[in-house]
């Protein structure tokens, strides 16, 4: 503001010099042209020095301020790229573990297939040889009750065939026989 109002006050100086020469008989007009220019470097040169110093600090500032606004934005450019190289960094470590969680779940449900087949093999086994067991057990029974019901009729048909064929006289002789055989024993 302290420059300005020199500057005003000279402009109004100059302008009015300027108004008056107009007015004046037309002189010489080299003289004229020679006293325009040198009014307007007067002009120029009072603008520069009014407006040299506030227009440095304005540059210097307005240029600090797009130094630190390139800055600023560089910063977080910085940030955004590390930014997208972590997130891309994540998305292939992602992608890398959705693999081996994948092939880790395949191998799993292969094993347990593996495992799951290993114990039915194990139990149709231990069921044919309950089955097996089983089986004789009830075999033998079999054979036993057969061997037992052959024994039964066997007897039956040995007293049918003895009692058909053995008469009174036989009869007294197996009985003696017996007493005699019982006598001795005791």
């Amino acid at each position: 503001m302290k420059r300005i109002l020199p500057l005003i006050t000279f402009l109004l100086i100059q302008t009015s010099s300027v108004w008056a020469s107009e007015h004046e008989a037309h002189g010489n007009m080299w003289q004229d042209y020679l006293y325009k220019c040198i009014n307007f470097f007067i002009l120029v040169f009072v603008l520069v020095w009014a407006i040299k110093k506030p227009a440095i600090e304005y540059f210097k500032a307005r240029s600090l301020a797009i130094r630190e606004s390139i800055e600023g934005s560089r910063r977080v450019f910085d940030e955004a790229s590390q930014n997208n190289r972590a997130i891309r960094k994540k998305i292939e470590n992602l992608e890398k573990e959705s693999t081996e969680i994948h092939a880790s779940y395949i191998d799993s449900a292969n094993a347990e297939s593996k495992k799951i087949m290993e114990e039915a093999v194990i139990a149709a086994q231990k069921m044919r040889d309950d089955v097996q067991k089983v089986a004789g057990l009830e075999l033998k029974k079999a054979k036993e009750e057969l061997r037992e019901t052959a024994i039964v009729l066997a007897k039956e048909l040995a007293e049918k065939g003895i009692k058909q064929e053995l008469n009174d006289a036989d009869n007294a002789r197996l009985y003696q026989s017996y007493v005699g055989r019982i006598k001795e024993m005791a």
